[in-house]
């Protein structure tokens, strides 16, 4: 194990954003063990099918896409890794990343269960699919303050 202040090493020819983020990588937890003769999972790149949209926000957008290997529906957010090329990864998407892998499982939080890095430019952050936001879900609370309207 590294020592706190040496860097992870990576793979050659990975860029920094990669690199910076590969620290951070989770295994898949859903990811059946490989039995003998048994064939691999599919890389995460190609195990998500990306059914559309339903979600944006400052950072990013949320899609709802299909776990292929799992067969289920799952959630992915979609985030810009550098906002600034030559500046790496950018701060506040390392800090989600690590915050939700501390935290997992929560049962207040939809977990996150994969991640990773599409193009060098992208992380996909893949959590167990909700039926609405939060904001949603207090609206339809009995005596909401502000009705719920779709």
């Amino acid at each position: 194990m590294e020592g706190a202040g040496e860097a992870a090493s990576a793979p050659k020819g990975m860029e920094r954003g990669e690199k910076d983020a590969a620290a951070f990588s989770l295994p898949p937890s859903s990811a059946p063990p490989s039995a003998g003769g048994a064939a691999p999972p599919p890389p995460a790149e190609e195990r998500y099918t990306y059914l559309e949209r339903i979600g944006e926000g400052t950072y990013g957008v949320v899609w709802r896409a299909r776990d292929e290997v799992e067969d289920k529906e799952v959630a992915i957010k979609v985030v810009n890794l550098c906002r600034d090329k030559n500046e790496g990864v950018d701060v506040t998407v390392v800090r989600e990343i690590g915050v939700m892998r501390m935290l997992r499982p929560h049962p207040n939080l939809a977990e996150m269960i994969d991640f990773f890095i599409k193009n060098g430019k992208e992380a996909h952050m893949v959590f167990n699919r909700a039926e609405c936001n939060l904001y949603e879900w207090q609206h339809r609370l009995p005596g909401s303050v502000v009705p719920y309207e779709k």
